[in-house]
């Protein structure tokens, strides 16, 4: 994978003097290419081999029982808006399993923001490596009907390490994540709602979902670790990242938005009062790193069809 960075200083001048100047940075995570790079990777584990990356590839199971496992961005990206696009497939955990729901298939992966740590990890089986991560949002891809969940294949968003059971049947769009099919993952975000839509890229059914949440305040930061998260439980599966590609906009820091209009009213009157700034100890300096102002917005790559 390979991350790439735009990088620039902004600032608000206001009678000949900087109110405030900050850092702006546009990132793209790129892992859609056969030939990428994974230098951007850290996965984590609990057994002693995998998960595999190789290319544009992530195997993040294969195969074993009571595996758990992540694969975050080793840098954190700007989260209040993104675009987010992925290939996934879940391969049979052994051989003859059906695709009606009642063969080894198990237990299913997630996208998940974080605001923890790379290394990130929860916990097997249903909680399908997720389960128990603090400040967090993640997005279910389920094909295991553990209690709660509406069917063998569902989807649902969960918050702060939440156990991922429930959410929304996905068999009623005609999309069976037991199939063994290549799905893309195609996600929208502008800051108050989540989109996210799921296509079968063999039969071509589709579904959408939207989620309205503020993930910076949900997680506590502007800036997340994004990624996966994936488990086995007694059933088991290869669980496969095939493409996948991030972006999000520049990321502005601002000032305090209350602060900000005390200080600049005051700068104001001082301005006013003397005719000419004579000091910049009136003004507001600094940057305060809990209010973004963001570039427009940019749509979700459309990646092309992983068909085998």
């Amino acid at each position: 994978m390979r991350t790439g960075r735009v990088c620039g200083t902004v600032g608000l001048l206001l009678g000949g003097v900087v109110l405030y100047s900050a850092t702006v940075q546009a990132q793209t995570i790129d892992h859609s290419s056969p030939n990428a790079g994974n230098d951007d990777l850290i996965a984590t584990q609990n057994y002693n081999w995998g998960p595999v990356l190789l290319g544009g590839l992530c195997r993040l199971t294969d195969k074993g029982s009571g595996e758990a496992v992540s694969v975050f961005s080793k840098h954190r990206v700007n989260i209040t808006q993104f675009a987010n696009s992925f290939v996934f497939q879940i391969l049979s955990g052994g051989p003859g399993d059906p695709s009606d729901g009642s063969g080894n298939i198990a237990d299913g992966l997630t996208f998940t923001i974080q605001n923890d740590s790379p290394q990130a990890l929860g916990g097997s089986g249903g909680g399908l490596g997720y389960e128990g991560m603090d400040h967090s949002v993640a997005i279910k891809f389920d094909p295991t009907p553990n209690a709660g969940d509406p069917s063998y294949s569902s989807t649902g968003l969960f918050t702060n390490g939440q156990g991922p059971y429930g959410g929304s049947d996905l068999l009623r769009d005609q999309l069976n994540l037991r199939s063994q099919h290549a799905f893309r993952v195609d996600m929208d975000y502008d800051g108050r709602m989540l989109e996210v839509h799921l296509t079968d890229l063999e039969t071509e059914a589709s579904a959408v979902q939207r989620y309205r949440l503020d993930i910076a305040r949900t997680i506590g930061s502007r800036t997340a670790f994004v990624g996966f998260t994936a488990a086995t439980g007694l059933g088991s599966a290869a669980q496969d990242i095939q493409k996948w590609y991030f972006t999000s906009p520049t990321l502005v820091a601002s000032r305090n938005q209350d602060d900000w209009g005390k200080r600049l009213h005051a700068a104001r009157r001082v301005a006013q009062k003397q005719a000419a700034v004579k000091s910049a100890s009136a003004w507001p300096t600094g940057v305060h790193p809990t209010h973004p102002r963001v570039a427009a917005r940019t749509r979700p790559l459309r990646i092309a069809s992983a068909k085998k």
